[in-house]
C-alpha cells in the first residue's frame, strides 16, 4: 500500500522545485522497493526485462567511474536507482496486485489532469494578477504564464504532455476491455466504464490544454502502430473514436501557437530548436561514444536537455546505456504483446 501510494504521488513532487524533498522521497521509495523485492530478487534472473535493467544500472555505474564530474554524477545516482528498483519491485507483484497498482497510477493521472486544468483555467490568471498588482520584476514568469498553456504540476507543458500520453492509451484500453467483458446492457454503465471514460475525458482535456504538438503527434503515431500490430481488425467506429479528435484539433493548435505573440512559442521555433539540440547531442556523443559524459553532466545548450531521451542516455551513459534502454523497451513490448488473453493484451 505504501509503495503504491508513494509511486502515485510522484507527479506531484517536482524535483526542480523541491530538491530536498525529492531526495527524501527517493530514499523512502528505494527502501520500500528493497522490502518488496526481498527473497524474490533471485527469481528475477529468468526475466529478460530484469536483465536489461541490470545492464542499464551497470552502464550507469561505468559512466560514473569515467564521469567528467563524479560529484555531479553521484548526486544523480539515487534517481536512477529509485526508478530502476520500481521496475524490479513491480516485476515481483502478482497479477491482482499489478491491476491495483495500474489503477492507482491511472487515478493519479486523473488527479494530475484536474490539477493541470484548475491551474490552466484559474491559477495562472491569479498569479498574473498578483505579479501585476505587486509590480514584481519577474519578466520570465510573466511571459511564461502568458503563453496560455497548462504545465502544473510539472515544470513545462511538454513534460506534462509526455506524462499524459502514457495514460491516455491505458484509459482507452480499459474502455475496450470493459466493453468486451460486458454481458448485458446494464453492465455498460458500470463503475469501471464510468471511471475509464472519466479518465479519457480528463486526460484529453489536460493534454489539449498543454498545446504540446510533440506529445499529441507521438500519441497518434503510437496508437497507429498499435492498430497495425493487431491481428484482428479494429472496428471503424473505434478508429474514429481514437484518431479523428486529434486529427481535427492539430490544425487548431498550429493556429493557436502561430497566433501567439512570442516567437519562441511558434511551432517552427520549437522544431528548429530541437534540431539544434539534437545536433549538439550528436556532437557530444561523437566525442564520448562508449562511456559517455557521466549521468547529470549533460551541458547546458540553450536547454537543460536535448529533448530526446535516447540521445541524452547515450551522451551521458555511453553505448551500453543506449543498448540497455532499447533492450528494456524491446523486452517490455515483446512480453506485453504476447499475452494470451485478448482483454489483457490490449491493456
Amino acid at each position: 500500500v505504501l509503495f503504491t501510494l508513494l509511486a502515485s504521488a510522484r507527479p506531484f513532487l517536482s524535483s526542480q522545485a523541491f530538491p530536498i524533498q525529492d531526495i527524501l522521497y527517493s530514499f523512502i521509495l528505494i527502501i520500500l522497493c528493497l522490502l518488496l523485492l526481498g527473497k524474490k530478487t533471485l527469481s528475477l534472473h529468468k526475466n529478460p526485462s530484469a536483465f536489461a535493467l541490470g545492464l542499464f544500472l551497470l552502464a550507469i555505474l561505468i559512466s560514473i567511474s569515467f564521469s567528467k564530474d563524479i560529484e555531479m554524477s553521484l548526486s544523480q545516482f539515487y534517481k536512477y536507482t529509485a526508478y530502476c528498483l520500481i521496475f524490479f519491485a513491480v516485476a515481483t507483484l502478482d497479477k491482482d496486485k499489478k491491476k491495483i497498482f495500474t489503477m492507482a497510477l491511472l487515478t493519479s493521472s486523473c488527479l494530475v489532469s484536474l490539477s493541470a486544468l484548475q491551474w490552466f483555467l484559474r491559477g495562472s490568471l491569479d498569479t498574473l494578477d498578483y505579479l501585476l498588482q505587486n509590480h514584481r520584476q519577474c519578466d520570465f514568469a510573466f511571459e511564461y504564464l502568458s503563453r496560455g498553456r497548462a504545465f502544473i504540476p510539472f515544470a513545462t507543458p511538454p513534460a506534462l504532455g509526455g506524462y499524459l500520453i502514457l495514460f491516455m492509451p491505458l484509459s482507452i484500453a480499459l474502455l475496450f476491455r470493459n466493453k468486451a467483458e460486458a454481458s448485458g446492457a446494464s453492465s455498460k454503465l458500470s463503475f469501471k466504464n464510468i471511471f475509464a471514460l472519466l479518465g479519457v475525458f480528463l486526460i484529453s482535456l489536460a493534454l489539449l490544454s498543454t498545446q504540446s504538438l510533440g506529445a499529441i503527434l507521438s500519441l497518434m503515431v503510437a496508437l497507429g502502430l498499435f492498430v497495425l500490430s493487431q491481428k484482428r481488425r479494429i472496428s471503424h467506429k473505434s478508429l474514429v473514436f481514437i484518431f479523428i479528435p486529434f486529427v481535427v484539433l492539430l490544425p487548431f493548435f498550429f493556429f493557436l501557437r502561430n497566433a501567439n505573440l512570442y516567437f519562441f512559442n511558434l511551432p517552427s521555433f520549437s522544431l528548429n530548436s530541437r534540431f539544434a539540440y539534437w545536433h549538439q547531442a550528436i556532437k557530444l556523443i561523437a566525442q564520448h561514444p562508449f562511456v559517455g559524459l557521466g549521468i547529470g553532466n549533460y551541458p547546458f545548450f540553450k536547454s537543460i536537455s536535448p529533448h530526446n531521451s535516447y540521445l541524452q542516455i547515450w551522451a551521458e551513459t555511453g553505448l551500453l546505456g543506449l543498448v540497455a534502454l532499447m533492450g528494456i523497451s524491446y523486452q517490455t513490448l515483446k512480453s506485453d504483446f504476447s499475452k494470451k488473453y485478448p482483454n489483457e493484451r490490449i491493456v
